[in-house]
């Protein structure tokens, strides 16, 4: 079973690898980032049950780009160094997942922090634990449909 934490550790490593001088925030930081910096969260969208043992989790992951002062041309090789390398697929562990979408945006006060959403649609096996006793045996009794 693929964790969220797992899949929101892979993209904070991707972006260290990207971004080696960067610091990586995430949603327990309020204030005094120190910036350059990015910010991520992941949501959990949705998680369907599709049978006994698949589920389907929907996911998207934020990226906030901080910097200042604000230079919208850093801003647009960030977003574009994003889309290169969150659009298509993320591997996690041994796994690769596709991307379903990747949205760019602004947000901010002065609509000045570039806001990367990355949407995921997972399947994973979830096999539930066998809580009954084997059959040992069976009694059958078989009536004849003129006989009853």
């Amino acid at each position: 079973m693929i964790k969220t934490s797992e899949i929101l550790t892979a993209i904070n490593n991707k972006l260290t690898e990207l971004y080696p001088t960067y610091k990586i925030y995430g949603i327990e930081t309020y204030e005094g980032y120190k910036m350059p910096c990015f910010n991520t969260e992941l949501h959990l969208v949705n998680k369907t049950r599709c049978n006994q043992n698949i589920n389907l989790y929907d996911i998207d992951i934020l990226i906030d780009y901080l910097n200042t002062p604000t230079d919208t041309v850093e801003i647009m090789d960030v977003a574009d160094v994003l889309h290169e390398n969150f659009s298509k697929t993320i591997t996690v562990g041994e796994r690769t997942f596709h991307i379903k979408s990747f949205q760019q945006e602004y947000s901010g006060d002065y609509n000045n922090i570039l806001t990367c959403i990355i949407s995921l649609s997972i399947y994973d096996n979830e096999y539930a634990n066998d809580i009954t006793d084997p059959i040992e045996s069976v009694d059958l009794n078989i009536v004849k449909k003129e006989d009853r």
